[in-house]
């Protein structure tokens, strides 16, 4: 028997991993815009075959998700633009304001996301996303950490708590999962930027 409140973290893990492997056949047929899955599963989940259903097909690149404690979705999307899906898979809010520019050229883009542990009394959110030069950094690319809070369907009190230094001209190996430890330790994965 599946018990989820135990093995969250693996479900999050195998259901990202789901949705990369699925959205990964459209891109590289010239789709215009991957759909996300969700797997359905029971409680004896390793005698059924997974069922995969098509949440919305209007997403543009999905990349990182996170469910909010209201069930409702939190997706960041490669090009740069956050959403929140209502369970049904329904688009409720686009957040785009505020967010900082990033370079979706290559593997880079808005990458992963992630809620504080205290989300519920303290509604801050983390994302990972490449960043773009500028000035003498123009041209070059790096791994960039934001957070921000959560309130009312739009974000405020934008920051940068990390930036790669320095940038580099390659376009992959980002890196940028996120996830918390029980004393609110922030770990971001980061590649090794070619």
């Amino acid at each position: 028997m599946f018990d989820y409140e135990k093995n969250k973290a693996l479900f999050y893990i195998f259901l990202t991993c789901v949705l990369l492997i699925n959205s990964a056949p459209s891109v590289l047929h010239g789709a215009i815009t991957p759909v996300i899955t969700v797997l359905l599963l029971t409680d004896d989940f390793a005698a059924v075959e997974p069922k995969a259903i098509i949440l919305n097909a209007l997403l543009m690149r999905p990349w990182g998700l996170t469910f909010l404690p209201d069930n409702r979705i939190l997706i960041t999307e490669k090009g740069g633009r956050m959403v929140i899906l209502s369970k049904d898979g329904t688009i409720l809010h686009e957040i785009a304001a505020g967010l900082p520019l990033v370079d979706a050229s290559g593997q880079g883009g808005l990458l992963d996301v992630a809620l504080d542990p205290d989300f519920e009394s303290d509604p801050w959110i983390y994302w990972t996303y490449a960043e773009p030069g500028i000035d003498a950094e123009e041209g070059l690319v790096g791994t960039a950490v934001a957070r921000g809070r959560l309130i009312d369907n739009s974000i405020h009190d934008i920051e940068v708590i990390y930036r790669q230094t320095p940038k580099v001209s390659g376009f992959g190996h980002f890196g940028s999962r996120l996830a918390f430890r029980s004393d609110k330790t922030l770990f971001v994965t980061l590649g090794e930027r070619q």
